[in-house]
């Protein structure tokens, strides 16, 4: 009996993949015919494949190698930074620099919404400028998200229900054993039969670059699109420079008082971030500082009146000095600043009054006069008696021995309202002398009442052996005779005789 020749295994029908197209596809098709309808095991139904054709592989035609042609050299441009500026500054700023602006990428920042916060080529590197350079602009903080609660829901709830198909199976076959598995065909991932369809790839012949176009110009930003910078606050030589970067210059200089510091501008034509389509002069105001006024004549005015007209230029920083002299007093003598002077308001000045305090008056001289008198005179000054301090001298009691502020002090200059006298109690009274008596020889007991009526105290008493009896007074101390002042208190010491010592 003839059997047929087996089926080609499913690794022999892949290795064949690798034949030419033709084949491939047949026998790829005969697979999936197989596949889907199965493979009996009886032999009535076998089929003997038809062996595969072997054709012959089409020649390639050699392609020439294409040779990429070289891109001219161009001189390489400093980057520059456009980080914080607006976007279409940036883009005005790339432009004028030779690059053109490449893509736009809008992200949530911190920064204001609208300005470049990134730019792919780092600032200050030498750039291509055929190459375009990214920007990434911020649209602002991203809003601030509330979350609201709600409750926990299972997704596989929500997920309808899908029955599957009941699988069919297939017929019983004749020859099939009772209780043996009924066959299957295999499942063939469709990825590995679109790998077996898929017809081989070319390789493809290297295409030439496009050539270097710049970028088409924007409608909002004109090829010499200048943005006027900001020059208040700034001296004129720093507002040069900055008119210099953006290609602009200097126009007319104004110069106006004005509250600002003297020197810094401050107005300009056109404002800051007006946007030029070519360059212009733009003018400026110089401030010259506060405006300058007058100082007022207050010479041979009141004080108060004085005081009343330079408020509003001096603020209340008036300073008052008194002096003697020949007008009423309270008259204004002299002023500082002098009349006519030109003075700035900001910040006020302090101005100086010599005020009259009428005709010069000194302190009188009153040593060596008697204290009553002296009173008087002082009194007479529109003066008065201050501190009255008694000492002894050898001046009378009840005369002035000395003054404070002496005699010719000027009283308005030094503003002097009162006088300090030292006035003597007279010269001290005689000291009172007592005689140290004699009582060397005496007995203790006898020394000591002759010192006592002599006023004075018996101070230390020693005792030692002497020739003398026992009790017997040997030395003394002062020496008898002596004067000395009863104010002193003066102690008269013994030495008291023990008797001859015995061996």
């Amino acid at each position: 009996m003839f059997s047929p020749p087996p089926t080609p295994s499913l690794p022999a029908r892949v290795a064949g993949s690798q034949r030419p197209c033709i084949a491939v596809g047949c026998r790829l098709a005969a697979a999936l015919l197989v596949l889907l309808i199965g493979v009996p095991t009886s032999p009535a139904l076998a089929v003997r494949p038809v062996p595969p054709q072997i054709l012959e592989r089409e020649a390639v035609p050699k392609v020439p190698l294409a040779v990429r042609p070289v891109r001219p050299e161009v001189e390489l441009r400093v980057v520059p930074s456009v980080i914080g500026l607006p976007e279409s500054q940036a883009r005005s700023v790339l432009e004028r620099a030779g690059f053109a602006t490449g893509g736009i990428s809008r992200v949530a920042n911190s920064a204001a919404a609208g300005t470049v916060v990134a730019q792919s080529v780092a600032p200050r590197t030498r750039h291509d400028p055929r190459e375009p350079i990214d920007l990434r602009i911020s649209r602002g903080p991203q809003p601030e998200i509330k979350v609201l609660e709600r409750p926990m829901v299972d997704p596989e709830s929500l997920r309808p229900a899908v029955r599957e198909p009941e699988r069919e199976e297939p017929p019983p076959h004749d020859d099939v054993q009772p209780g043996a598995e009924p066959f299957r065909p295999p499942v063939l991932d469709p990825r590995v039969i679109e790998e077996l369809i898929r017809p081989p790839v070319r390789p493809q012949p290297p295409s030439e670059p496009p050539p270097y176009r710049p970028p088409p110009p924007r409608d909002d930003v004109q090829p010499d699109f200048i943005v006027v910078p900001q020059l208040r606050e700034a001296t004129l030589q720093q507002a040069r420079a900055r008119l210099a970067l953006r290609r602009l210059r200097l126009g007319n200089v104004e110069r106006r008082p004005s509250d600002a510091r003297s020197g810094v501008v401050i107005d300009q034509s056109p404002e800051a971030g007006t946007q030029l389509d070519r360059p212009v002069a733009v003018n400026v105001v110089v401030s010259t500082g506060p405006e300058r006024v007058t100082v007022p004549n207050v010479v041979g005015q009141m004080l108060d009146e004085a005081r009343e007209r330079l408020m509003p230029l001096s603020r209340g920083q008036i300073d008052e000095q008194w002096i003697a002299s020949q007008r009423p007093r309270g008259v204004v003598v002299r002023q500082s600043p002098a009349a006519g002077t030109s003075v700035r308001p900001s910040p006020p000045p302090r101005f100086r009054l010599h005020v009259s305090a009428g005709p010069r008056r000194v302190v009188p001289d009153v040593v060596d006069r008697m204290r009553a008198e002296a009173e008087a005179i002082i009194g007479r000054a529109d003066l008065r008696v201050g501190d009255v301090r008694e000492v002894e001298s050898d001046a009378p009691a009840g005369r002035v021995i000395d003054q404070k502020p002496s005699g010719g002090t000027d009283i308005v200059a030094n503003r002097i309202v009162a006088v300090d006298l030292l006035v003597s109690r007279g010269p001290p009274p005689a000291p009172v002398m007592l005689e140290v008596p004699q009582v060397i020889g005496s007995g203790e007991q006898g020394a000591r009442a002759q010192i006592s009526g002599a006023g004075l105290t018996v101070g230390t008493v020693e005792r030692e052996h002497s020739p003398q009896p026992a009790g017997i007074v040997v030395d003394q101390r002062p020496r008898g005779g002596t004067q000395v002042r009863r104010e002193a208190r003066v102690r008269v010491d013994l030495l008291v005789s023990l008797g001859p010592q015995r061996l």
